[in-house]
């Protein structure tokens, strides 16, 4: 993964930034909104998928989905992270020729992706209608009946068509006895 596939990917952790910059009600309309994820939705601390009723990755190896706690948990993979880890240090490094205030910048910078890419989205399930596979492909909708996370992209790959079949099929069903 290169650093600019890694900044495509920050399209999704867009999520996380209002929450860890500003004030939740200033995020509302924005990116984390009672629109998007319902009104419960929070973010949270990662979970380990050994903490998760159910945990699956995308085949790419970017992305988790879990159910917890009554709750649809994503997050970004331990591999995804700990390969932009890798990059952010290489990006971060001195370069000949930087000033220190273009060096004190890039580990900010370093600094805040890190801490963005850090957590989780938790949306419970009341604010949950419908979840199944369709055409290979995981459907998430609100309860406006509209799809969730259609539109989420990571390195070229959607998400929603990047699980395996059987661990679609198998979050489905345990998404089924949490839906209302």
């Amino acid at each position: 993964m290169t650093f600019k596939n890694s900044i495509i990917a920050l399209l999704f952790s867009l999520i996380f930034v209002t929450a860890l910059s500003i004030n939740v009600s200033h995020a509302q309309g924005i990116i984390f909104s009672e629109d998007n994820y319902g009104e419960d939705a929070e973010l949270i601390e990662r979970l380990s998928h050994k903490d998760a009723e159910y945990a699956m990755t995308t085949r790419e190896g970017s992305v988790d989905f879990m159910i917890s706690n009554g709750h649809l948990v994503l997050q970004f993979s331990d591999t995804f992270l700990a390969d932009l880890e890798k990059e952010l240090e290489s990006e971060a490094g001195e370069e000949e020729g930087d000033s220190h205030f273009a060096t004190v910048i890039k580990s900010m910078v370093t600094s805040g992706l890190r801490t963005m890419f850090d957590r989780a989205i938790a949306i419970p399930f009341t604010q949950i209608s419908e979840v199944y596979m369709e055409n290979d492909r995981l459907v998430i909708k609100n309860l406006e009946g509209e799809e969730m996370f259609d539109d989420m992209e990571i390195n070229d790959t959607d998400v929603m068509e990047d699980f395996r079949a059987r661990d679609t099929r198998r979050f489905v069903a345990e998404a089924e006895r949490y839906l209302p």
